[in-house]
C-alpha cells in the first residue's frame, strides 16, 4: 500500500504516542506499507517538515521557512495473534539553515532500519529509536507499552505503559483507558 499527501500521523498504541503522535501540524509525506510475511510488516515514510524560523535572505516578497527531512522506518513483528513487537526509527535530518539550503543526505532514503543511526553522526541527524509492545489477551482488552531513546543517550529516554478496555458493565460504547508516561526533560531536544 503506497500513499502520499499532507497530513499528521500516529504510530503506536497510546493516547499520545511517544514515537510519533498526531498532535502535530500536517506535513507533506509519502508512505509505503509492505507486508513481508504474515508476521512481518514494514512501514516506510518520508516527510518534509518546516522549522518556524524564517530565512533572513529571500528573493521573494516573504522569506521561506527553514525546512528539514523526516524519515521513519517502522518494523512490526507479530509472533502470535495476541502479541506484536514494533521497532521504530525516526530521524530528523538537517537540510536548511538560516542562510543556505543543502541537499538532503542520501541516507534519508535508506529503508534499512537502524542502519542510518549506526553510520551517521549527531550533527547530521536527530534520531528517536523506540520499541512498541502490544498484547491483546481478548478482543475487549489491550495492554501496551513503549520505550524510546533519543540519539541513544541515557538522559534522553521515555516510556509508556497503558491499558485500554471496552464493553464494561454491559455497555457496548463504554471504553476505559489508563496510561502512564514518563519522559525525561531532554528527550525531544537536539
Amino acid at each position: 500500500v503506497i500513499s502520499a499527501g499532507n497530513s499528521a500521523h500516529f504510530i503506536g498504541d497510546g493516547y499520545r504516542s511517544l514515537l510519533l503522535s498526531d498532535n502535530t501540524a500536517p506535513a507533506p509525506f509519502v508512505r509505503g506499507i509492505f507486508y513481508i510475511s504474515k508476521k512481518v510488516q514494514f512501514h516506510y515514510m518520508r516527510m518534509r517538515l518546516i522549522n518556524p524560523i524564517r530565512k533572513p535572505v529571500s528573493s521573494s516578497a516573504e522569506a521561506y521557512f527553514e525546512s528539514k527531512g523526516f524519515s521513519v522506518n517502522y518494523l512490526t513483528y507479530t509472533p502470535t495473534k495476541k502479541l506484536s513487537l514494533s521497532f521504530f526509527e525516526g530521524i530528523i535530518w538537517a537540510k536548511d539553515n538560516a542562510t543556505s539550503s543543502n541537499r538532503v543526505n542520501p541516507l534519508f532514503y535508506c529503508p534499512l532500519p537502524f542502519y542510518t543511526e549506526s553510520v551517521t553522526t549527531e550533527q547530521e541527524r536527530n534520531a528517536i529509536l523506540g520499541l512498541n509492545i502490544s498484547w491483546v489477551p481478548s478482543s475487549s482488552h489491550r495492554f501496551y507499552g513503549q520505550f524510546v531513546t533519543g540519539n541513544i543517550r541515557v538522559e534522553q529516554t521515555a516510556f509508556q505503559l497503558g491499558y485500554r478496555g471496552y464493553k464494561y458493565i454491559g455497555l457496548d460504547m463504554f471504553m476505559l483507558q489508563i496510561e502512564y508516561n514518563n519522559v525525561s526533560k531532554n528527550m525531544y531536544q537536539s
